[in-house]
C-alpha cells in the first residue's frame, strides 16, 4: 500500500552489521572498511579490525523510555515506535518549542519527546549549542509563537527545556499567529518543493562525501603505528568539524518543515472542534501517516506472518533477548553460508531474506534519534526484534488492512464534512487547504528525517573513529569514554599535539589565531579594524602639489578638476530667470524681462474638478457597497450574530477603557488651570497712572 517517492539509501553502503542473514548481495567495500564481523555477529571484527557494535553477550540496554537496564530495548518502552500521529519517531522537534510564551519563559519540563531517556555528555552538549540558535531564527522566520527554546541538563543527564518569550505587550502572540498563517503554506510549499526537486539527492550526495572522508581514515586506523599520528587526528577533527557543518545545515530544514507539520495538525484539529462536526473528527483521521513510517510495521507484520510457518523461528521470538538466539539460527540454518535460495532453504531461510530486506530498508533507524551514541538498527537490531515479537505475541489486525479502514474513514469523514457545509464553503475551504499542507509536511518531514539518519550514522561512525585512534594515542583510556567529552572538547583534544594548535570549535586552529593579520593598503590604527565609513585614502584629499586640501576648501579640488585662485568664472553663462545671478561690475544683476502669467482657464478647471468629484462619488458608493457585502457574506456563514456581538463588545471596552482615560486628563486640565489662579485687579491709582503713561509726556491724562 506504500509507495518509495524517492530513492532509499542502503545501509549495506554503511555501517551495515550483517547479523543473521548471510543471503544478501556482497558490498563492494573491502571489509577493512567495515565495522562488522564478515561472520554478521556484532562483536567480530574482521582482519583485527575494530569493532562498533557491542558484544553478542552484552547486557541488553534500558529501554529507550525507561532506565538502563530495566527492560529489554524496544519492549516497554514507552517510545511508539509507529510515531506520534502522523510525525515519525526519528522526530528531532523539540515540543517544548511550540508552546506560546508571552512575557516571560516557561517552567522547564523535560522534553520526552527529544530524549526520552539520559543523554550522553556528547549529544547533550551538541542540543544545547545547536537548538537555541537555530529556533531562535526559525520563529523570527516563520513567526512561531515562542522566540525559541532554551535547554539544560539536571544532574541525571535528562535534556531541559523551556520556551524563550516572544513578545511582552499585548496581542503579540494574536500578531505572530495572524502572520504566521499569512506565510506558513508559502514557507510550506517552497520547503516541499526543494524537497521533491532536490532535496534527496542533496543529502544522500552529503552522505557520500562523509563516507569518502570517515572510510579511508577507518582503513588507515588498522595499519601498523597509524592510530594517534598527529596528521590522522587532525583528519578526524576536519571531518568532524564538517559532519556539524552538513547536519546543521540540514537541521534547519527539518525543523521548519516540523514545526510547520506540528502547527498545522494543531490548526486542523481546532477546526474540527470548532465546527462541531459529526462523529468528533480528529487531525489524526483526516492526514495519513507517511508511506516511510507505516511501511516498518506492514513490513514487520509480514516477517512475522512467514516466522509463524517455522517452530524454530517462532521460539525465537518467545522471550528476550532475541538477537542472540535469532543469530545462532541464522548460523546453524541449513546453507546459511553457501548462498542458498529461499525456495531450497524453507520458511527459515525466507524469514531470514525478509529479516535481510528489512534491515537494508530500515538498518539505518537509531531510537532516539537524538542519541549519537545510540547504535543503529543494523548494529544492534534488538528494538527493532523486540517491535517483531508483538507481532509474533498479537495476531490482530494487519496493518494493510489498518491502512485500507483509515482511508476509508477519512473519505468517509471528507464526505461529511462537505455535507456539513455545504452553506459555508470558506470554511469547508480553510479546513481543506489546512489538510492538505499538513498531510504535505508530515510526508516530506519523515522522508527527510528518515535520510538525515543516514547523516547521523556517519557521524556517529565518525566519532568512534576519533575514539579508537585517541585511545590508540593514550590520550584515551578506552574508545567508548569518547561519548563524555563535548564536541569542542573532543576536537581540541583531536587538534592538540605536535605541530598543532588548539583548535576550535568551529574551525582549525592556525598560527594567527587570536588575532587579526594586517592586510595591505590597510588603515593605520588597530590590526584588522576597518577605518571610519567617511575615511579616504589621502590621495583623494591632496591638490595639483601634494598639500591636503583645506577643510574649507573648494571641492572641486583635489579631484581632477582643480581650480587655481588667479581663475575666473565663465562669463557666458547666466543664472535662470527669477534666481540671483553672479555679481556684476556695477554691482547690479542681469535684468531679465518676464512676460505676465496667463490668467488659469476657468473651463479645465472645472473639468477637473467634475472629474474629482465623479470619482470620489463613484469610490464612495463602492466602499459602501462593499460595507453592505460584509453583512450579508456573514450571514451566509451564520456569523452575523456572533459579528455584530463582538462588535459591541469591543466598542465597550473601547468605552470602558477611554473612559477613565479621558476623566484622568479633565481633572489634570483643570487642577493645571487652578494653580494659576485668577489675575489680580488693578487699583483706581494703577489705571490712572496707566491712562497717564499712555497719554505721552507733556499731554493732559
Amino acid at each position: 500500500m506504500t509507495s518509495n517517492a524517492h530513492p532509499q539509501p542502503r545501509p549495506g553502503a554503511g555501517p551495515e552489521v550483517r547479523t543473521v542473514t548471510g543471503t544478501a548481495a556482497p558490498d563492494p567495500e573491502p571489509a577493512g572498511a567495515r565495522p562488522a564481523g564478515a561472520s554478521g555477529t556484532p562483536g567480530a571484527p574482521p582482519d583485527g579490525a575494530p569493532s562498533t557494535a557491542p558484544p553478542v553477550a552484552a547486557t541488553p540496554a534500558g529501554p529507550p523510555g525507561g532506565r538502563p537496564g530495566s527492560t529489554p530495548r524496544g519492549e516497554d518502552s514507552g517510545l511508539n515506535l509507529a510515531g506520534t500521529g502522523p510525525l515519525a519517531p526519528w522526530s528531532l522537534l523539540p515540543r517544548t518549542w511550540l508552546e506560546p510564551a508571552g512575557g516571560r519563559p516557561g517552567p522547564w519540563r523535560r522534553e520526552e519527546a527529544l530524549a526520552p531517556r539520559p543523554l550522553t555528555p556528547y549529544s547533550a552538549a551538541l542540543w544545547r549549542q545547536e537548538l537555541p540558535d537555530l529556533t531562535g531564527r526559525i520563529s523570527r522566520d516563520l513567526s512561531l509563537p515562542s522566540a525559541g527554546v532554551d535547554l539544560t541538563v539536571d544532574e541525571q543527564g535528562h535534556l531541559l527545556a523551556r520556551p524563550l518569550p516572544a513578545a511582552a505587550w499585548p496581542g503579540a502572540l494574536a500578531w505572530r499567529a495572524a502572520r504566521h498563517g499569512w506565510i506558513a503554506a508559502r514557507q510550506a510549499a517552497e520547503l516541499v518543493r526543494w524537497w521533491d526537486e532536490q532535496g534527496a539527492r542533496t543529502l544522500l550526495a552529503d552522505a557520500g562525501e562523509l563516507r569518502l572522508r570517515v572510510i579511508p581514515l577507518e582503513r588507515a586506523g588498522g595499519t601498523p603505528g597509524g592510530p594517534g599520528g598527529p596528521g590522522r587526528l587532525q583528519e578526524w577533527r576536519r571531518t568532524l568539524e564538517r559532519c556539524r557543518d552538513i547536519w546543521r545545515a540540514h537541521l534547519d530544514r527539518l525543523l521548519r518543515l516540523e514545526a510547520l507539520a506540528t502547527l498545522s495538525l494543531w490548526q486542523l484539529d481546532a477546526l474540527l472542534q470548532a465546527f462541531q462536526l459529526p462523529g468528533a473528527p480528529r487531525a489524526g483521521d483526516l492526514v495519513p501517516v507517511p508511506a516511510v513510517v507505516a511501511e516498518m510495521g506492514q513490513r514487520l507484520w509480514h516477517l512475522a506472518a512467514r516466522g509463524r510457518e517455522a517452530g524454530a523461528v517462532a521460539a525465537v521470538f518467545r522471550e528476550p533477548p532475541y538477537h542472540p538466539r535469532l543469530s545462532r539460527l541464522a548460523q546453524d540454518a541449513p546453507g546459511a553460508g553457501a548462498g542458498a535460495s529461499p525456495e531450497h532453504g524453507g520458511p527459515v531461510a525466507a524469514f531470514l531474506e525478509l529479516w535481510g530486506q528489512f534491515l537494508e530498508r530500515y538498518g539505518y533507524v537509531a531510537l532516539p534519534a537524538a542519541e549519537l551514541a545510540e547504535p543503529t538498527w543494523a548494529e544492534d537490531p534488538e528494538p527493532a526484534l523486540a517491535w517483531l515479537a508483538r507481532f509474533f505475541q498479537d495476531r490482530g489486525l494487519s496493518p494493510i488492512a489498518a491502512e485500507i479502514n483509515a482511508q476509508r474513514r477519512q473519505q468517509q469523514l471528507e464526505e461529511a464534512i462537505r455535507r456539513h457545509l455545504a452553506r459555508r464553503p470558506l470554511d469547508r475551504g480553510r479546513i481543506e487547504e489546512t489538510r492538505r499542507l499538513a498531510e504535505a509536511t508530515t510526508r516530506v518531514a519523515a522522508e527527510m528525517g528518515y535520510h538525515m539518519l543516514v547523516l547521523r550514522s556517519w557521524w556517529r561512525r565518525a566519532v568512534l573513529g576519533a575514539g579508537r585512534d585517541l585511545a590508540a594515542a593514550g590520550r584515551l583510556e578506552e574508545p567508548a569514554a569518547v561519548w563524555q567529552l563535548a564536541p569542542h572538547e573532543l576536537e581540541a583534544l583531536l587538534g592538540g599535539g605536535p605541530g598543532g594548535g588548539q583548535a576550535s570549535s568551529h574551525g582549525p586552529a592556525t598560527a594567527t589565531a587570536g588575532r587579526h593579520p594586517e592586510g595591505p593598503g590597510a588603515p593605520a590604527g588597530t590590526p584588522g579594524q576597518a577605518g571610519p565609513a567617511g575615511a579616504a585614502p589621502a590621495a583623494r584629499l591632496e591638490g595639483h602639489d601634494g598639500a591636503a586640501a583645506p577643510a574649507g576648501g573648494h571641492p572641486g579640488k583635489g579631484r581632477g578638476g582643480d581650480r587655481h585662485e588667479h581663475e575666473q568664472p565663465d562669463e557666458g553663462r547666466h543664472e535662470l530667470p527669477g534666481r540671483g545671478g553672479p555679481a556684476q561690475p556695477g554691482g547690479g544683476r542681469h535684468e531679465q524681462r518676464t512676460e505676465p502669467p496667463a490668467p488659469p482657464d476657468e473651463e479645465r478647471l472645472e473639468r477637473a474638478r467634475q472629474r474629482a468629484h465623479r470619482f470620489f462619488r463613484y469610490a464612495g458608493m463602492a466602499y459602501f457597497a462593499l460595507l453592505a457585502l460584509i453583512p450579508l457574506i456573514m450571514a451566509r456563514q451564520g456569523l452575523l450574530w456572533w459579528g455584530l456581538r463582538e462588535m459591541a463588545l469591543l466598542v465597550v471596552e473601547i468605552v470602558v477603557v477611554l473612559a477613565p482615560l479621558a476623566a484622568v486628563a479633565g481633572a489634570a486640565y483643570l487642577l493645571a488651570r487652578g494653580r494659576k489662579g485668577r489675575p489680580r485687579a488693578r487699583t483706581r491709582d494703577e489705571q490712572a497712572g496707566g491712562a497717564g503713561g499712555a497719554a505721552g509726556p507733556g499731554q493732559p491724562g
